[in-house]
């Protein structure tokens, strides 16, 4: 058979193991394929569903002590399978401490800054990030105020920045310091605000560049499972150890070629299921079991080596 039959014949097996695609699939045992060939039969043979790919790599993944791979900070709870599924669309890095550690593509949707009176009164900048500087509350923003040829003060209002209009924090007194020629704002005497209404104000206001890097990660739309992208998946990127963190799973057995390809083409195709558990994993459909087969081989992207 030739070199193409054998690729035919290991995507075929997407259908039914060894055969179901025609009188030659039905001849090809396993080892006449390709080395590419085999791990896309592989990854058919033990990983036909979202089910089986939970039981047979994630849940290995975790330990019996409550989960070894997890970290409440970066990694989800993955135990059940409804953990997992659950995992579709949901924010990554959500209570990482430090801003600087989170990934790029789990930033927050970015809250937006209004001035409502002064010369800039009616403008919006998007807040990248903020912090408490001694004495002060600085804002930083995307971009500076307009219209101000001098600093000055003005009563401001925070909304989220999905569009709905809806108010995070409404100041109206006249305390927040416009810099006018730089993207940053001020409230200053922070300290003298009690501490349970710092930490209400602080709790709520979210940048969309907490790491400080200039992106807004939102604007890539990565999420824990996103179908359809596996390079914008947290779960899956992790795994493979492209981003910021120790590569997982840290201390059980490392995912093989064919269950890499099983989670790449799970999330892949994703986007064309009902994303049930039992729903079968198109592997026809997937572009990465036709890169392995193209190249007789799988392909990682480069390990994430810091900072």
């Amino acid at each position: 058979m030739t070199r193409r039959g054998l690729e035919l014949t290991a995507l075929c097996l997407a259908v039914t193991l060894w055969g179901g695609c025609g009188d030659d699939s039905a001849e090809v045992a396993p080892a006449e394929l390709t080395a590419g060939g085999r791990i896309v039969a592989e990854a058919v043979e033990r990983l036909p569903t979202a089910l089986d790919l939970h039981d047979q790599v994630i849940a290995r993944t975790c330990g019996p002590d409550g989960g070894v791979c997890h970290n409440g900070k970066e990694y989800p709870d993955l135990h059940t399978p409804g953990n997992l599924l659950d995992a579709i669309d949901k924010p990554c890095n959500v209570a990482e401490l430090d801003p600087a550690d989170i990934v790029d593509m789990c930033e927050p949707l970015a809250q937006t800054i209004e001035l409502t009176d002064g010369p800039a009164a009616g403008q919006v900048r998007r807040l990248a990030r903020h912090a408490i500087e001694e004495d002060r509350w600085v804002l930083t923003l995307d971009a500076p105020f307009e219209g101000c040829s001098a600093p000055y003060v003005s009563a401001f209002r925070i909304l989220y920045g999905d569009g709905s209009g809806e108010v995070v924090l409404d100041i109206d007194n006249a305390i927040l310091s416009v810099q006018c020629e730089t993207a940053e704002a001020v409230v200053n005497g922070f300290a003298s605000v009690d501490e349970d209404s710092q930490t209400a104000i602080l709790g709520r206001v979210r940048g969309g560049d907490p790491n400080g890097n200039g992106v807004f990660g939102a604007d890539l739309g990565g999420a824990l499972v996103v179908p359809g992208d596996p390079e914008m998946s947290y779960l899956l990127q992790r795994m493979l150890g492209t981003v910021r963190g120790t590569r997982m799973p840290l201390a059980n057995q490392p995912l093989n070629d064919a269950e890499y390809l099983g989670l790449y083409c799970w999330i892949e195709t994703l986007a064309d299921t009902d994303g049930g558990a039992t729903m079968a994993i198109d592997y026809v459909g997937c572009t990465k079991a036709a890169e392995v087969l193209e190249l007789d081989r799988l392909e990682l992207p480069a390990v994430w080596s810091g900072p």
